[in-house]
């Protein structure tokens, strides 16, 4: 038996401190293929590299991904793909925010699955999101506030259709919010999540490495 933990939230909402926090609760989020840190985000972003080259190419780089349908019957045999060496841990997961533009098509490309939703105030991820922009991509896509809130809207009617295609496959969803996560650093709930009803368990060990990730400073470009 194999689980996925598809982490599912707004760029820059906390979705990178959320996986940081599974893979220190036992989930393989991509061991050996982890995006590296960098000055936009440097205590990691914890995604699967493998999936991020899938995921561009089928929604683009940029702050507004676009749904081909041409694109997707590729992605799906990508994915499956993917699935099939993933899967070979029993309880694995993997974290890109573009995957709220593509659930309906994902879903079915993934094992038994469970969804972790972040969720962090809009304002503060606009915010963050225009800092972000003043580094990403050389410099050539800095943007204004104005258009961050619009990137920021757009990303929260992905993400609503996201989490309804979620409700409707009736697939078990856990809440983070960010800030109580950041202020409580409690991640009891979210392990007893992961781990219901399966053979392992979340060791002790594994409980106070996850602890110990969060931090405050972790709250950084708002």
């Amino acid at each position: 038996m194999s689980r996925c933990i598809l982490v599912l939230g707004l760029p820059r909402s906390g979705t990178s401190c959320v996986a940081g926090v599974l893979h220190r609760l036992g989930v393989d989020m991509g061991e050996g293929y982890l995006a590296l840190p960098n000055v936009r985000n440097p205590l990691g972003y914890y995604e699967d590299v493998r999936w991020q080259v899938v995921m561009r190419a089928t929604l683009g780089s940029g702050y507004w991904p676009k749904r081909r349908a041409e694109n997707i019957p590729k992605a799906q045999a990508q994915w499956r793909a993917l699935t099939a060496v993933r899967a070979q841990c029993p309880l694995w997961g993997f974290k890109d925010t573009r995957s709220a533009w593509v659930v309906d098509d994902l879903l079915p490309c993934l094992p038994e699955t469970r969804v972790v939703e972040v969720r962090r105030d809009r304002e503060a991820a606009a915010r963050s999101l225009q800092k972000h922009s003043e580094t990403a991509y050389h410099g050539k896509r800095r943007l204004t506030r104005q258009q961050a809130d619009a990137a920021i809207e757009r990303w929260e009617e992905a993400m609503a259709g996201a989490m309804s295609v979620v409700q409707a496959a009736g697939l078990p969803v856990y809440t983070v919010r960010y800030e109580a996560l950041l202020k409580s650093g409690n991640v009891n709930a979210l392990a007893e999540f992961c781990y219901e009803g399966l053979a392992i368990t979340c060791s002790d060990k594994e409980l106070k490495a996850a602890q110990a990730f969060i931090h405050r400073e972790m709250n950084h470009w708002t």
